[in-house]
């Protein structure tokens, strides 16, 4: 199996305990409330190194473009900067995070209009005595014509959409993330917070410098993965069938 590697790093605001109604995260729309008004901390991915799986064959199957490509996220840093609250006058606690370890899904298919990118990720504090999940998704979804619109392709592919969830010690044991445990989570446990943030221009750049190939074949390895990426955007851009709820 080879791979292609790149780090990311992504920030934007994060609501603690927001007053909204959460029981479908794949839902974009429980995100539209007025973070504004609840916003209590900056919150940055920072250096999340990502390495996603290529199968070393001639051609991509359609399960694999059904299914996405799988990868892991083995390093980075997690950060919650506390933000002036208006409703206490003061500041909230400050958490600077080291990521355990993490899973990565490039383009799942979730119906025709839509592919995600997911993420699901387990962060420490330096003591162990704190755990976070966060689980995230950036939804590529067509609205009728996105194609000629760039800067939709530029938000959708760059927006991630986050669920924070706080965590006993003993789900994090042996530093991996299961499965079972983390749907258990996301389907019994109401998240501790919620957050929007985003990949800026000048961070796009640093990872598309960062980018790097582990194979026998390296071009062949990129090709693969380029023509996966492009092909998946346009299943979905050039759908017959679309919403205009995205």
């Amino acid at each position: 199996m080879t791979s292609v590697c790149f780090t990311e790093t992504m920030s934007g605001q994060l609501s603690w305990q927001p007053n909204i109604d959460a029981q479908n995260p794949e839902l974009k729309d429980i995100y539209a409330f007025k973070i504004a008004d609840q916003v209590t901390h900056q919150m940055i991915l920072k250096d999340i190194s990502i390495e996603v799986k290529i199968p070393n064959k001639k051609q991509l199957t359609a399960s694999q473009y059904q299914k996405g490509l799988p990868g892991k996220i083995t390093a980075g840093q997690l950060w919650l900067n506390p933000l002036f609250n208006k409703a206490t006058q003061a500041l909230t606690t400050r958490h600077q995070l080291t990521i355990l370890s993490g899973r990565f899904t490039l383009f799942r298919h979730i119906n025709a209009n839509t592919k995600h990118m997911q993420y699901v990720l387990i962060a420490t504090n330096a003591n162990h005595s704190r755990f976070f999940l966060v689980h995230g998704f950036k939804k590529v979804s067509n609205a009728g014509f996105s194609w000629l619109k760039p800067w939709r392709i530029w938000q959708d592919t760059t927006t991630l959409f986050t669920s924070l969830y706080a965590l006993t010690p003993d789900v994090t044991q042996h530093k991996q993330i299961s499965l079972d445990k983390v749907r258990d989570i996301l389907a019994y446990n109401q998240p501790s917070a919620y957050g929007v943030i985003y990949i800026y221009p000048w961070r796009f750049i640093q990872q598309l410098i960062s980018f790097s190939i582990k194979a026998t074949h390296p071009l062949r390895t990129l090709k693969h993965f380029l023509v996966f990426f492009i092909r998946s955007l346009t299943q979905v851009y050039f759908s017959k069938q679309h919403s205009k709820n995205r």
